[in-house]
């Protein structure tokens, strides 16, 4: 009797019929929308945040993104069970315009790999209407871009240049409180193709320059 009570408080114990351990990081998100706070801000700033809700400590090994815009900091010190900690994150905008998705990849101690993600929501600087002027056999008709400026304005027109002799302005440049119009010619033989480009250069109001490329094709 006494070792069939031995052998059964010996299978009470084995490894078995112990709880099992385990790591389970959860993050509060796994994506994070940031947008500039003033005009030409161009250093963005986000943190994840995250919680050990497992039986085992755990440890982020590794976080890294796929652009060197995109700066994660790995958190250095093990996340014991109901400790909770931050991946803080730094975004360099640059001249980037629009929509910015930067995907964050994190490994942990138990080979458990998390995908979070960084959306920059980012204003147009410029936008084309077209972006190219497409103009066919040899038509004197003078064809309308129009540009409009949507961040750090109001902006000076401080150069507007033809690179090709095949096309020229058809009358002076007008900047209308924030939208900039060119009409534009094609002016070389009739029956040839033609490509140009026309290069404008700005100043917007935090006194930064840019320089924006329209383009011009011709088809005979």
């Amino acid at each position: 009797m006494r070792l069939l009570s031995l052998l059964l408080c010996g299978s009470l114990l084995s490894p078995a019929t112990l709880p099992a351990l385990h790591a389970a990081l959860e993050f509060e998100a796994t994506e994070i929308v940031v947008k500039p706070s003033e005009p030409g801000q161009k250093k963005l700033e986000a943190v994840f945040r995250f919680k050990n809700t497992g039986t085992e400590a755990v440890t982020i090994t590794e976080v890294h993104s796929g652009c060197g815009c995109t700066v994660p900091e790995s958190p250095k010190a093990a996340v014991a069970p109901g400790e909770s900690g931050t991946i803080p994150v730094t975004y360099a905008a640059g001249e980037r315009q629009g929509r910015q998705t930067q995907p964050i990849h994190v490994t942990t101690s138990d080979g458990t790999e998390f995908e979070l993600r960084l959306v920059a929501e980012l204003p147009a600087r410029i936008s084309f209407a077209p972006r190219m002027l497409l103009f066919t056999k040899g038509s004197p008709e003078p064809k309308l871009a129009t540009l409009t400026f949507g961040d750090d304005t109001p902006v000076t027109v401080v150069e507007v240049v033809s690179k090709s002799a095949d096309f020229e302005l058809a009358e002076p440049f007008k900047l209308e409180g924030d939208v900039l119009k060119l009409p534009l010619r094609y002016v070389g033989v009739a029956t040839a193709q033609g490509r140009g480009v026309v290069s404008i250069r700005t100043r917007g109001k935090s006194g930064a320059e840019h320089t924006d490329l329209l383009y011009l094709r011709h088809q005979p």
